[in-house]
């Protein structure tokens, strides 16, 4: 049970409003920190062109720590098949104890090395 709690029920969550909601708030995210040098790769998520849940580009992982942050973006980078990734890590209420979910925002073609 998260920190502060005495009891916590959950509704019905709609995963894919959901998964919509964290793409929406990763791309604002990227196009504030990186303006338009990057490929967005959220669109159809966003524009709910793609129903289903695009679980290879959003996911999550869980957190043992309390933060002193309400909430937390951050914005770095992944090179996979020949790009570069621009993962946005989204933590609503890290100072409740919050999961953190990443997010694939877009890539760039991958600098030679």
């Amino acid at each position: 049970m998260p920190a502060g709690f005495e009891a916590f029920s959950s509704p019905i969550l709609d995963t894919y409003k959901f998964c919509q909601f964290l793409a929406k708030i990763a791309h604002c995210f990227a196009v504030d920190v990186l303006g338009d040098q990057f490929t967005p790769l959220l669109l159809d998520v966003i524009r709910e062109e793609a129903r289903s849940t695009r679980y290879d580009l959003i996911g999550g992982m869980q957190n043992d720590t309390v933060s002193n942050n309400l909430h937390e973006l951050t914005l770095n980078w992944q090179r996979a098949n020949g790009a570069d990734y621009a993962i946005v890590s989204i933590r609503l209420f890290a100072s409740l104890g919050a999961p953190t979910y990443l997010v694939v925002a877009g890539s760039v073609p991958a600098a030679p090395s």
